[in-house]
């Protein structure tokens, strides 16, 4: 095989410009997209941060603004974004994103609801593997200006079954490749204890923004102690969350019908390396991709070989002596593959991260950095592996 040339990447890059509510970002910056705890969190449904970012430009509005007519009962935000998938299996696919999320009750109140949707389409591009595809134009897929207002911001099926810029696939289904989920939450605090309780509702298509594909989802509550840690051991947050993905709006897909079924998250016919940014999914990380599982779990099947998952993920924060951090997770899950090409048997897989942040020295402001990860299972190969780091920050001291 002939080698492939070097890339350097920042993983992060960008400018962001504020003024007032509003926000400009232009570059890569991580973000997880959803209501979940973002610390012990296993991962947001839809956009984990778990790849890559997506080069970008997002117009935003960054935090719950209250509607002073309501007498700031109900909040808003959102987000705008367009984005370039610069990947080498397609060339000239794009990103588009929106969120939008609400909330009930008053800034300052004890109880609040949350609600919204992230959702999000890589549409456009060309590559060799589309020529003489069913699914794509002389090996292109449209990027016409219509079709992305119709198809692709809004969702519509195009009033065209086919024509010069599209093929039946799109036709019969909606330009892009669509993946995003609902947000729904409680959060309340008792004293100086926040509880949040967050369901993320998977959608790709018609069924899933209609609920056929219940009771798929994520599932979550997270208690967190906001007081001053009275011994040597404190318990700062606890997390448990369920993840769910086996419905999929049913094993029939009739496109006469009005809901399909057959959901096949994150996998796409015209998109073949589907969800996913430089070979990291961009969902969930426990809908993973083939490449890094067994070859056995990964033989002759689609770019993410298992998207029927049944998920227990646990996590807890510690402080020990107000200074030492130490963080847990644990995952254990079961995999059934596809749909289309189901495991023989479900594949187990544990997951294990024990984080410690600690300072180095008595005084000072230098901190070590120590993390230790174990995956014992079917779906990886078992392997150990750790994390050492070390981090100063410098202050100008001031004279009394």
């Amino acid at each position: 095989m002939p080698r492939q040339a070097d890339q350097y990447l920042l993983p992060e890059a960008y400018i962001k410009i504020n003024w007032k509510h509003w926000g400009l970002m232009v570059g890569r910056e991580r973000r997880i997209i959803g209501i979940v705890d973002t610390t012990l969190t296993s991962g947001s449904y839809s956009w984990s941060g778990n790849s890559l970012p997506v080069p970008m430009v997002r117009l935003s509005v960054e935090d719950y603004i209250p509607l002073g007519i309501l007498k700031n009962i109900i909040s808003f935000k959102g987000s705008y974004v367009h984005g370039w998938f610069n990947v080498p299996y397609i060339q000239g696919a794009y990103l588009h994103q929106k969120t939008f999320y609400g909330r009930l009750g008053k800034p300052e109140g004890r109880f609040h609801f949350q609600f919204g949707l992230a959702h999000s389409v890589t549409w456009g591009g060309s590559a060799d593997y589309l020529r003489d595809s069913p699914v794509a134009v002389n090996g292109k897929l449209t990027t016409n200006f219509g079709d992305y207002v119709w198809g692709v911001v809004l969702g519509k099926i195009p009033r065209d079954k086919m024509n010069s810029r599209f093929t039946m696939f799109d036709g019969t289904n909606r330009v892009g490749n669509h993946v995003g989920h609902y947000d729904m939450a409680l959060d309340w605090k008792i004293k100086k204890t926040s509880f949040l309780f967050y369901r993320q509702h998977p959608f790709e298509d018609a069924s899933g923004l209609q609920f056929q594909n219940l009771p798929d989802g994520l599932y979550g509550l997270s208690i967190r102690r906001g007081d001053e840690p009275p011994s040597f051991v404190s318990v700062k947050k606890f997390v448990a969350e369920f993840l769910y993905t086996r419905n999929q709006s049913g094993p029939v897909f009739d496109p006469a019908a009005r809901y399909q079924g057959r959901d096949d998250y994150f996998n796409h016919a015209q998109y073949r390396q589907g969800w996913s940014y430089l070979n990291h999914g961009m969902g969930t990380p426990f809908i993973p991709l083939g490449e890094g599982t067994r070859q056995e779990v990964y033989a002759d099947r689609e770019f993410f070989p298992t998207n029927q998952t049944k998920l227990i993920h646990l996590g807890v924060e510690l402080l020990l002596a107000k200074k030492i951090r130490l963080l847990a997770k644990y995952s254990s899950g079961m995999n059934f593959g596809t749909f289309n090409v189901p495991f023989l048997t479900p594949v187990r897989q544990q997951s294990s991260l024990l984080s410690l942040d600690a300072p180095l020295f008595s005084g000072g402001n230098t901190r070590i950095k120590a993390q230790l990860a174990y995956d014992k299972g079917g779906l990886y190969p078992e392997s150990l592996g750790g994390y050492l780091g070390f981090r100063s920050s410098f202050s100008k001291r001031k004279d009394r």
